[in-house]
């Protein structure tokens, strides 16, 4: 490792592509040799797509979308590059370097909770009433908060992997960063390089990736928790539409029949007659029933299932009576 340097970030990245957008969640190391990064590596832990709605599907590993995304790192790292004028030492351009990546992904953030507002205004009104597609999404957006969350914590705690190449520089950042840590050598004895700046920024942002994830992760939760409660409502409301189904047409079909029976079929004459009195009052059972229908979202749902109910119950007397033959005359 004389000849170059090392150093591992975590990874989070949004590519927009029209309606969607592919989200990443991983880690990235870049070599430097001669001031140049020379080789960067990227793994992916978790990869999700998006479409305009906020919605999230896990996608298999994708060549070209991660040819994509290392094409827009290593212009990056390019265009940062060229415009800082690095000089030619590796440890001050991969702590440059590391820096900006680290910004990358703590600015990647920001577009990670839009895709959060995004999936809470769709609990406003879930499509087809169902929240079953929301609850999938948040998992995926949970998972993918905790494998970057997890990546940033592990960066934090290895110093971005600076042991590696410089363990000197390493054990004394930590000492100087944590008190608890037992000091074998007092702070004024080191004398940190002017690079370790950079590479204190770097580490800073990381931790700060980690802690907006960790609260990123508690809102998450509570919409998961949010969309239970609201699938729950769902279904007693859809149970408590179903029983006054039922009841309405239990009451459109045992009435006729309570009817039927009590009266007696034998003496359906006098009925008929007197239901043929009626039949120029079906014209209002249309307005009644479009009336019914139109009021069936409103406050008073059931008193209009009810009249649905009766209004059915109407029209099945009336056909039965007019269908029903009459008995034959007696002598």
């Amino acid at each position: 490792m004389a000849d170059g340097t090392l150093r591992v970030l975590p990874l989070l990245a949004i590519i927009e592509g029209g309606s969607s957008r592919h989200v990443f969640a991983g880690s990235t190391a870049i070599f430097v040799q001669e001031g140049k990064v020379t080789d960067l590596r990227v793994w992916l832990d978790e990869e999700a797509e998006s479409n305009a709605k906020g919605t999230l599907r896990e996608c298999k590993p994708d060549d070209s979308q991660l040819a994509l995304l290392k094409s827009q790192l290593k212009a990056r790292i390019t265009d940062f590059t060229d415009s800082a004028s690095l000089s030619a030492e590796n440890e001050e351009c991969a702590a440059k370097v590391s820096k900006r990546l680290a910004e990358d992904s703590l600015d990647a953030l920001s577009k990670l909770r839009e895709l959060r507002y995004d999936l809470e205004r769709e609990l406003i009104d879930p499509p087809r009433g169902s929240t079953s597609g929301i609850v999938t999404s948040l998992t995926l957006l949970s998972i993918i908060i905790g494998k970057c969350t997890e990546q940033a914590r592990r960066s934090v705690r290895e110093g971005l992997w600076l042991w590696i190449p410089e363990s000197d520089v390493y054990h004394a950042y930590r000492r100087h960063r944590d008190p608890q840590i037992l000091r074998q050598v007092e702070a004024s004895d080191f004398v940190f390089p002017e690079w370790t700046e950079h590479h204190d920024a770097a580490t800073r942002h990381c931790q700060s990736l980690e802690e907006q994830l960790r609260e990123e992760s508690q809102y998450v939760r509570s919409l998961l928790t949010a969309a239970s409660s609201i699938s729950s409502a769902s279904e007693a409301d859809a149970q408590a539409k179903l029983n006054w189904i039922v009841a309405a047409v239990s009451i459109a079909v045992g009435v006729p029949g309570l009817i039927f029976s009590l009266y007696g079929a034998n003496n359906l004459e006098e009925l008929k007659e007197w239901s043929a009195g009626l039949w120029p009052y079906t014209a209002l059972l249309p307005t009644s029933l479009a009336i019914a229908a139109w009021a069936m979202h409103k406050k008073h749902a059931p008193v209009w299932v009810l009249a649905v109910a009766c209004t059915i119950m109407v029209v099945v007397v009336l056909l039965a009576l007019w269908m029903a033959p009459l008995p034959p005359p007696e002598g």
